[in-house]
Order: C-alpha cells, then sequence, then structure tokens
C-alpha cells in the first residue's frame, strides 16, 4: 500500500463520517476525494474474500439488494452499493466503508452494482471472483445506443479469472466472455409466455452465426425467451439454474439445479 493510498483511505473515511453524521448518502462524495488524491484507489483498495459484480441495462439494483439480502441472511458482512452508485466512484465508497488498516477488509464478501459501461474498467481492477449480468435490453437509447453496442463495450473485459453467470433467455447477453467460465441461469417456458416476439420491438431477430432468422420457441417479453436457428442449430444455451414453475397466488417458485 502507498502513502497514497493511505492518505486517500483516512480522508475518504472521514467524509463518510461526517456526511453520515450529517443525515446525507455519502455514496459519491467519499470515493471520489479518494480516487481524486489517490488515482489508484480501486486497484488498492482491500477486497473481501468474495467479491461479486452486478449489472445489465435493467434490473441491477433490485438483484444486487437480493444478493446482499440472502448473504446478511447467512451472517454474512457484505460491503454493497445499495444506493445504486455505479461507477468508479460509487464502487470505491462501498469498498473504503470496508476496508481496514493493510490490506484486509472488515466484509466478508462484496456485492456491487456496476454500471453496464462500466464493467470493462473496473473489472480489471477489482479482480471480482463472479460477474453477474441481468440483459442488455432497451433501457434507454439516448443512453445506450443499441444493445449490441453495450454488448461490444463489455465484451472489452479484460479479466478471465472471473466466472460470468449469465441469462440463458436473454440472447445478446448470453454471448459474452466466452472465454470466461460461464453459468447460466433462466426460467423455463410459463403459461403466459408467447409463440412469437408479441410487437415489433425484437433486438435479436437474426442468427449471430450464419445471419438467417431465428425461430423463437417461446418469448416472455421483447427477446427474452428461447430460441434457435434452423439453419445452422445455433441456439438458447441450457440453463445450469432454471425456475421450472412459477405459483403467483402462495409467492413461490421452483428450482431445478443441473437437473
Amino acid at each position: 500500500m502507498s502513502l497514497k493510498y493511505d492518505a486517500a483511505l483516512a480522508l475518504g473515511k472521514g467524509i463518510y463520517r461526517g456526511m453520515k453524521l450529517l443525515g446525507r448518502k455519502a455514496s459519491y462524495l467519499p470515493g471520489n476525494a479518494a480516487l481524486k488524491v489517490c488515482p489508484d484507489f480501486l486497484s488498492e483498495v482491500s477486497r473481501p474474500e468474495t467479491v461479486i459484480l452486478v449489472t445489465g441495462t435493467d434490473g441491477k439494483t433490485t438483484t444486487t439488494n437480493l444478493i446482499t439480502s440472502l448473504f446478511e441472511k447467512q451472517g454474512k458482512k457484505v460491503a454493497c452499493n445499495r444506493l445504486g452508485s455505479n461507477t468508479i466512484v460509487g464502487l470505491s465508497t462501498a469498498l473504503m466503508t470496508s476496508a481496514g488498516l493493510g490490506s484486509r477488509s472488515r466484509a466478508d464478501v462484496a456485492v456491487l452494482e456496476t454500471d453496464e459501461h462500466w464493467v470493462r474498467v473496473v473489472a480489471p481492477m477489482i479482480k471480482p471472483d463472479y460477474l453477474v449480468c441481468t440483459g442488455l435490453l432497451r433501457d434507454s437509447l439516448q443512453r445506450n445506443a443499441h444493445p449490441e453496442y453495450v454488448f461490444y463495450k463489455m465484451s472489452l473485459t479484460d479479466y478471465k479469472d472471473m466466472t460470468v453467470i449469465l441469462n440463458a433467455d436473454e440472447l445478446c447477453s448470453a454471448r459474452l466472455l466466452p472465454e470466461n467460465r460461464r453459468l447460466y441461469y433462466g426460467i423455463e417456458r410459463l403459461c403466459s409466455d408467447h409463440d412469437a416476439p408479441p410487437n415489433r420491438v425484437n433486438d435479436f431477430p437474426v442468427c449471430p452465426e450464419c445471419g438467417q432468422e431465428l425461430v423463437y420457441d417461446y418469448v416472455r417479453y421483447g427477446n427474452v425467451g428461447h430460441a434457435h436457428c434452423p439453419h445452422c442449430g445455433f441456439a438458447s444455451p441450457e440453463a445450469d439454474v432454471s425456475v421450472s414453475a412459477v405459483d403467483y397466488d402462495k409467492r413461490e417458485l421452483t428450482i431445478g439445479y443441473n437437473g
């Protein structure tokens, strides 16, 4: 650890505690101040034994909070940016709050919501164990342009030691980072699903391998569902973890893992 890092950590923690005393959220300013003093702060800050990044165009905050709650129910101490400050500044604040002296972290696990445009920047710095992607959809065309553009930026992530956990039902993001170890999750066909995309918005109409039109076996919304190419055999990946039934009245899911 460098002197710059020690000074940045002390300054950031001081700002964080002061803002908390004033009843402020303290999700941005502490990390921003630390990075001003030590630009490599995110690379140097101590990290818990397990680090999970959560990204995607939709559902990042909800998924981050669900995973965090699961760990907390197990008695784990979690470092998390629950408020959604999800770029390099917010991630610096989240890890700073659990950082102790030297290289030790007081948290057991970090669950960090990460903006999809920042994954390629922060992953090599934080060196996460897992990257969870909820999917790449038309969240905001003004900010994200097209889902394929976001896919391209995320595909530049150069850190192959993390396991990527991908949505098998969303064909754009399901192809991310093929050189990394991967796990897939999905939902089997539900009674509310459609036989074909129900409207004109379908960002994945053709096969990425041969360019022919895809055949959708079922569609939940947009291009989320299960599809295959009758020409080259390309198809949605099989899910390792899948929801096979949903009971809306009892609020229960039936979940299978590798059969």
